[in-house]
């Protein structure tokens, strides 16, 4: 896990879970000491709860995974029957994390599905840090909270201005009215779940400590991005509805309740938390067949956004947005409780936008910009289906820095429509906050004009000082699966586009979308927690029309 202040700080996030209390690569122990502290928890549940000290890994990026290993682990567990003190002796001299957990159901295994109370330590109330034995000394005040997220309630609840349902087994929230009024709704109808991802997603996993949150991700933000009146008022609509709802308020991590730039650091968190995703899109004659009859298709993973609670598991939202102006459209994101942008949405012209970091990060010296979850909103509620290219572009541009640039970082904007014939149905803007550029079909590999493929790396746009480039596995496994559907004259569906998704997914894809917008109709896959299945593509697919998204 790392952080760098200078151009940006950024926090690189990883998925980090858990495994057991000995090291199995520590050859010359000379003398075991024992690791001791208490366990709190603020809930009713009460069930045996398992403690466990893993060997912190080499490469502390790739914290193993509790589902990958947990089935096959040797090493012993300790079962603690109730809260208060506990202790682990015998230790050998290395490097450990602790990673505790209740096990309500009595299975013997993490279920965040439930969910079940988990908890960790951390030397600052945010991720996962490492705990040091030396000498065989004994290390006391390793003290640990179990918290869980709140899963969204199974009935449906309705406020003016505001429903939150399950269409189809999948929580939807259907929000219309004046700005004020739709956070009003959103807040009162999933409080507790925005609450959660502030503290569990926000602090916890992206910033991973409590005082680096407050003393540099809150100043950044406030200092660097501007929210519009509308969006303010948005925002504080929300708050509103959470405190009338009796949504506890209280980010126990900060010790204080949830306010406003809490949420403003929640809806531009990829300008200051570096993550990734990758998504195809295809036309004309690569998907001329009975099903798409030549019309677009996207797919999208979304990848990394997985906390260590499972909270943007746990929470996922399709959100239906329908805006009060008359000359505003309306449109519908994938996304969290919390948002009054979106990094995945579609509106009612088929215009869809899907983000993805690119290889530069954020500059602190660059004021005056605009979440890219807000200018995606913008092109989602303005831009037409006959000239999206065209449109879009305009919007991004009508929010440049003097620095040069519209977005905070360095990002990447898959950008589709129905196809009708024209040349560009979709196009790849690339940019950052000091300038972009617009890759067309055809320009790089995929070289077919009936195709793009976008991943986290600046194929086009040229940047005086990037990172590493993130070609990587995905981008080039997605380029031999089109060619292998090319070479054998399969031309691509619903269900090429998933195995297209499968192709690029990984234990970190959260979710993923495909969209038609010529048949105005969306896909979502989860990661199934129930089932233990942790890539979202290879989980089970629900489909919906446009209509029944705005259905009552």
């Amino acid at each position: 896990m790392k952080r760098t202040v200078g151009k940006l700080f950024f926090v690189t996030a990883t998925l980090v879970v858990s495994v057991v209390f000995y090291s199995s690569c520590q050859k010359k122990a000379t003398k075991a000491g024992s690791i001791s502290g208490t366990i709190s928890y603020q809930g009713s549940e009460r069930a045996p709860i398992y403690v466990k000290a893993f060997p912190w890994p080499k490469e502390a990026q790739r914290l193993p995974d509790i589902w990958a290993l947990e089935p096959f682990t040797t090493f012993p567990t300790i079962e603690q029957k109730e809260l208060g003190p506990y202790t682990l002796s015998n230790i050998a001299d290395s490097t450990y994390y602790l990673w505790i957990w209740m096990d309500v159901n009595r299975n013997g295994v993490v279920d965040y599905h439930i969910p079940e109370p988990t908890g960790w330590y951390s030397a600052d109330r945010g991720g996962l840090d490492p705990v040091t034995m030396s000498n065989g000394h004994d290390l006391q005040n390793i003290n640990i909270v179990l918290k869980k997220p709140t899963p969204f309630p199974e009935e449906e609840k309705r406020i003016e201005h505001g429903c939150l349902k399950s269409i189809k087994g999948k929580k939807m929230l259907h929000l219309w009215g004046t700005p004020r009024e739709k956070g009003y709704a959103q807040g009162y109808l999933v409080g507790p779940q925005i609450r959660d991802m502030v503290e569990f997603f926000s602090v916890e996993f992206g910033a991973r400590s409590a005082t680096y949150y407050e003393n540099t991700v809150i100043p950044f933000v406030e200092s660097n991005f501007i929210f519009s009146p509308s969006d303010i008022d948005e925002l504080d609509g929300m708050l509103h509805g959470m405190r009338d709802s009796g949504c506890d308020m209280i980010i126990e991590a900060l010790g204080r309740e949830v306010k406003q730039s809490d949420l403003k650091a929640l809806n531009c968190y990829g300008e200051w938390l570096s993550l990734s995703c990758s998504s195809v899109s295809a036309w004309g004659p690569l998907t001329q067949n009975d099903e798409l009859k030549g019309g677009l298709i996207l797919g999208r993973d979304m990848d990394g956004e997985i906390d260590l609670r499972k909270t943007t598991v746990l929470s996922v939202l399709i959100i239906a947005i329908e805006p009060s102006s008359p000359d505003k459209k309306k449109w519908v994101s994938v996304m969290w409780p919390g948002f009054i942008g979106t990094y995945s949405g579609i509106s009612e012209s088929g215009v869809g936008v899907f983000t993805h970091k690119g290889n530069t990060d954020s500059d602190p010296g660059v004021t005056g910009l605009t979440p890219k979850s807000l200018i995606v909103r913008e092109i989602l509620e303005t831009v037409s289906g006959e000239n999206a290219i065209v449109e879009a572009e305009k919007i991004i541009r009508s929010f440049n820095t003097p620095a040069g640039g519209a977005l905070g970082v360095g990002n990447i904007l898959h950008v589709v429509s129905p196809y009708q014939g024209q040349s560009y149905p979709a196009a790849i803007f690339e940019d950052d906050y000091y300038g972009s550029v617009i890759r067309y079909p055809g320009e790089i590999s995929p070289t077919d004009p009936h195709c793009l493929v976008c991943c986290n790396t600046f194929l086009k746009y040229q940047v005086a000082s990037p990172q590493p480039a993130q070609w990587g596995r995905r981008y080039h496994d997605l380029i031999d699966k089109l060619t292998s559907f090319a070479a054998y004259s399969r031309t691509i569906g619903r269900q090429e586009m998933i195995d297209l998704l499968q192709t690029s997914g990984s234990r970190r894809t959260e979710h993923s979308i495909i969209f038609q917008p010529n048949q105005m109709t969306i896909d979502v896959a989860y990661e199934d927690l129930a089932h233990r299945i942790r890539e979202a593509p290879l989980c089970q697919w629900t489909s919906y029309k446009w209509e029944e998204l705005f259905s009552e």
